[in-house]
């Protein structure tokens, strides 16, 4: 540990972790097993590749562009490199797979013509082993909806590229509809597979937010029945045509923000409403003793004047500490019956939306996985892929934070996640570890030491 004290990040103070609770938690879960599910994805890339000019593998190619997410490192690469030539192993083969190590330019060429929906099974297997009764609320799912932004560019462009016209020129983006697992008590979200928001047939069609998410919830339906989901949104998803989608499968109900902006006839009809129609209700949480919460409701009420206008149920909700002072205030729209009994979990499920901006984008934004950097662009599948490299590696984070307790501990060790990273990078510039339980033992005894 002695090469650790040269760097800063090593010097700041870390909660002390006890051997024993580390190596209880080792039988958990293995921390290759993630790993292996990536690799198992990988492993189906199409080789886009004649002739015989395949000196790598696709799984060498894949999984040596997935650990650079992983690491949060765009180095990892180079540094692995060079402790080839010194040890003959490096630390890509042991913790990820892969002994050829490819040039970044070979990797972003070979892998533009892989589908991001090619990784989809991840999320599957991710879904499958993770214990779902731990994120329900009152037996259901919570789903929140969102859509991200992680590239922009004036003149960098694809196939795959929105198009904006402005007075200055053509902006060209990529986003995606991220949807995730959310929960009121939970730290961590979980992220389900993201859907790409793309230009298919080039400049003739404009893809957009809410038609992602229509066609999401229809690929999804059986998933949204069997768990019953609660789907969670801002005011783009609360228009008719996405609520009546909605209403028509079993079982599936949705919380979303509806501002008086955009639903001018929604709000006449409340203000018309008479007293008895309109509900106020009080709630005082036990947890902010000095804050109130409260309600207006009103139940089947007319989403807008339309001819097939859905009916759906009202709720205002503010919220004040003792002295008066509002601390909040949205308003939602809901499939659920408001009772002076339920608003209070209904809205805090329709508030609870936020988790997607906070713990989702934001981490995925700000933390060190730097999703709005432009990795590779590519012409076709590139920045799609590489995206949904880096949410993997984040979905990867959060499992290993959830199920397993040397990781969970190790993690919470560090004043931040940027920090944590930093760390494992260095090490794993001057350390060949033989396996992520090695890697994780041996910063174990290093904070013992601190």
């Amino acid at each position: 540990m002695v090469f650790l004290q040269q760097f800063s990040f090593w010097k700041k103070p870390f909660k002390k972790i006890s051997k024993i609770e580390v190596l209880n938690g080792l039988s958990r879960m293995k921390l290759e097993e993630y790993i292996d599910q990536v690799k198992s994805c990988v492993r189906k890339f199409d080789d886009p590749r004649q002739g015989n000019n395949k000196s790598y593998s696709m799984e060498e190619i894949g999984m040596s562009a997935y650990s650079v997410f992983h690491l949060q490192s765009p180095s990892f690469l180079s540094h692995q490199k060079n402790m080839k030539r010194k040890k003959g192993s490096h630390n890509g083969k042991t913790l990820f797979g892969f002994s050829n190590i490819p040039s970044d330019n070979h990797i972003r060429q070979v892998l533009d013509s892989v589908p991001p929906e090619t990784m989809n099974p991840f999320f599957d297997y991710a879904l499958g082993a993770m214990n779902l009764e731990e994120w329900l609320v009152d037996g259901r799912l919570l789903v929140a909806l969102d859509g991200v932004t992680f590239f922009s560019s004036s003149t960098i462009s694809c196939s795959c590229c929105l198009r904006k016209e402005l007075s200055n020129g053509t902006r060209y983006s990529h986003a995606a509809l991220c949807p995730v697992i959310v929960h009121p008590h939970q730290k961590q979200v979980l992220p389900l597979a993201p859907l790409f928001i793309k230009n298919e047939d080039g400049q003739s069609k404009q893809d957009c937010e809410i038609n992602a998410a229509k066609r999401w919830v229809m690929a999804n339906k059986e998933f949204l029945t069997r768990h019953k989901v609660i789907l969670l949104g801002d005011d783009l998803f609360s228009r008719a045509p996405f609520i009546n989608l909605i209403q028509s499968f079993p079982d599936v109900d949705y919380v979303f923000v509806a501002k008086p902006s955009s639903h001018p006839y929604l709000y006449q009809w409340i203000e018309d409403l008479d007293s008895k129609d309109k509900i106020s209700h009080v709630v005082k949480e036990k947890a902010f003793a000095s804050h109130d919460h409260h309600y207006i409701m009103a139940n089947a009420v007319p989403l807008n004047g339309g001819e097939e206008v859905p009916t759906v149920s009202f709720l205002d909700m503010a919220v004040f500490n003792k002295k008066g002072k509002q601390l909040y205030h949205n308003t939602f729209v809901t499939s659920l019956t408001l009772t002076s009994q339920n608003i209070h979990q209904i809205a805090c499920m329709g508030r609870n939306r936020w988790r997607i901006e906070n713990e989702a984008f934001n981490v995925l934004k700000t933390k060190g996985y730097n999703l709005s950097h432009n990795f590779g662009h590519g012409e076709k599948n590139l920045a799609n892929l590489l995206a949904v490299f880096n949410i993997v590696a984040f979905t990867v984070h959060t499992l290993w934070q959830i199920t397993n307790e040397t990781f969970q501990k190790i993690f919470n060790a560090f004043s931040s996640r940027k920090q944590f990273f930093q760390a494992l990078l260095t090490l794993t510039i001057f350390h060949l570890f033989h396996s992520w339980e090695h890697l994780f033992e041996f910063v174990k005894d290093g904070l013992e030491e601190i």
